[in-house]
């Protein structure tokens, strides 16, 4: 005896999207919506907040060391070094004035 119902790919495909929409719709009506705000523990935001000032003004002192360094070797005449210390130094002062910007948006 045949079946009535033969499906060919289309039809399951057709027939699997029908039921994932029925299944989501009931999953969308009973849960009810979650609204997660992060938040550090209690006591560690202190402690987050003094070691990114700590290394802030550690980068801030690279920055400047690297700029004298790469000053020194200019004025030595080794240009390539001089280049490459001044380079990633005004790198490091482009990536530091955004420093704050870029923690705040990590940080939520």
């Amino acid at each position: 005896m045949r079946s009535i119902l033969v499906f060919n790919e289309r039809g399951l495909l057709l027939v699997f999207l029908v039921l994932v929409q029925c299944v989501s719709f009931v999953v969308a009506e009973t849960t009810p919506p979650i609204t997660i705000t992060p938040s550090p523990p209690p006591g560690v935001g202190g402690a987050v907040s003094r070691i990114l000032s700590w290394v802030m003004w550690a980068d801030w002192i690279a920055v400047a060391a690297a700029f004298i360094i790469g000053a020194i070797y200019f004025a030595m005449g080794d240009s390539e070094r001089g280049k490459r210390y001044v380079g990633g130094a005004i790198i490091g002062a482009i990536i530091m004035a955004f420093y704050t910007a870029i923690i705040s948006g990590l940080m939520g």
